[in-house]
């Protein structure tokens, strides 16, 4: 079935698809971010070097001048083939699958049981008219793309459930999102309070863990919808991206906090500080060798703290290269987004860095996802794409 996007009435010269500058910067100004939504506004502009910000204040004047003339239509659901464009990256294979929408761009990502990709989609926040979408990617390459029921939101985290069942976040809107396996999309679970679910995942009990950068919380929730939230011992941690660690406990970044923290199934928590007080810890996932490894967004290192709580550090070869997601491959490596530089990373528990580049200057990769066959898949949000890398064998 055809599928309607954003067409605009625009002169030759002009592009359909607002930049990601624009987007930033209407949300700035936005009365969401004045509001409730501050905290989180804090979140993704942090994801973004002052440069760029620098930037787009000196291209507001035609920015706005050119938002006026966006003429937006209904969007409905629909699928689509995605042809990639393949390139070589060092000693690997780079696709890069460009999203058929002509203002959002991709988020978050996980793989379904059955090896399916899900992805979230972000829209600017000031479209309001609009739903965005949770994405659907076959084996096949097929996209199919779910309008989000709820006016004005901007789904976030995404997870799976082994029952095929796709869970995602919905922060400026309290909710926790739910995609029922025959493909309906509902929106079951309010976190009370105004509450700000933002990463999510699936606890080895089978119930959903998030954490509440708003409040200051790590929350719990069961598929029934029984859900509890834990406060952090010390304030303002700002409780970002949390995994399932070897140890059956739940893990999680405290950006602002600069540490590690962990929390177990029965709510008990343990937080571990970092050696630097800048460090902006983001990203995190179980590695291979029993330990945690995080991302450190300001400090420019990936990080790595055994269950005991032992921390080591590794640099960065290029500064300010702000590492975001980070996830373990088939090939016991962890990778990497570096958002700033447009570079995907891959370190071996050793700490031996390899570094691809991208070919687009700024395509921003920000979350990535290594998938069961080997691949590792990661969102643009600079240039509207999913990107996936194939390492190979022996390289």
């Amino acid at each position: 079935m055809p599928r309607t996007i954003y067409r605009a009435a625009k002169k030759p010269h002009q592009r359909v698809r607002r930049p990601l500058t624009s987007n930033l910067m209407r949300y700035v100004f936005s009365e969401q971010a004045k509001r409730s939504e501050v905290p989180l506004m804090r979140h993704l502009i942090g994801l973004h070097r002052p440069a760029v910000l620098c930037l787009a204040l000196a291209l507001v004047p035609a920015l706005l001048a050119g938002c006026g003339e966006a003429t937006l239509a209904q969007r409905t659901s629909g699928s689509v083939t995605l042809t990639g464009q393949t390139s070589v990256a060092g000693n690997a294979t780079l696709v890069e699958y460009t999203i058929p929408d002509a203002d959002g761009y991709p988020y978050a990502l996980t793989q379904a049981p059955n090896g399916d990709l899900w992805i979230s989609e972000h829209l600017p926040p000031d479209d309001t008219k609009d739903d965005p979408f949770i994405g659907h990617l076959t084996s096949r390459n097929v996209l199919a793309q779910l309008p989000v029921p709820t006016p004005g939101t901007n789904p976030n985290s995404i997870a799976a459930s082994a029952d095929g069942t796709i869970w995602f976040t919905e922060p400026n809107k309290s909710l926790i999102g739910r995609v029922a396996p025959d493909g309906k999309i509902t929106t079951p679970f309010t976190v009370p309070n105004g509450g700000q679910p933002l990463a999510i995942t699936v606890g080895r009990d089978g119930a959903l863990w998030f954490t509440d950068p708003g409040t200051n919380q790590i929350g719990r929730v069961t598929p029934e919808g029984k859900m509890v939230e834990y406060r952090l011992v010390k304030a303002f941690r700002f409780p970002d991206q949390i995994t399932v660690g070897p140890d059956g406990n739940l893990w999680f970044t405290e950006r602002y906090g600069n540490g590690i923290g962990r929390i177990t199934p029965s709510g008990a928590f343990m937080e571990f500080p970092l050696p630097a007080s800048d460090s902006e810890p983001i990203g995190i996932t179980s590695g291979p060798d029993r330990s945690l490894w995080f991302t450190e967004n300001k400090r420019n290192a990936i990080g790595r703290i055994t269950l005991a709580g032992k921390i080591t550090e590794f640099p960065l070869a290029s500064q300010g290269s702000a590492p975001n997601g980070i996830t373990v491959g088939r090939d016991g490596n962890l990778w990497f987004c570096e958002n700033t530089r447009n570079r995907i990373g891959s370190m071996t528990p050793t700490g031996q860095l390899t570094e691809y580049a991208l070919p687009a200057p700024s395509s921003g990769p920000l979350n990535i996802l290594a998938s069961r066959d080997g691949n590792i898949w990661f969102t643009e949000v600079g240039s509207n794409r999913l990107g996936r890398i194939t390492p190979r064998k022996g390289g």
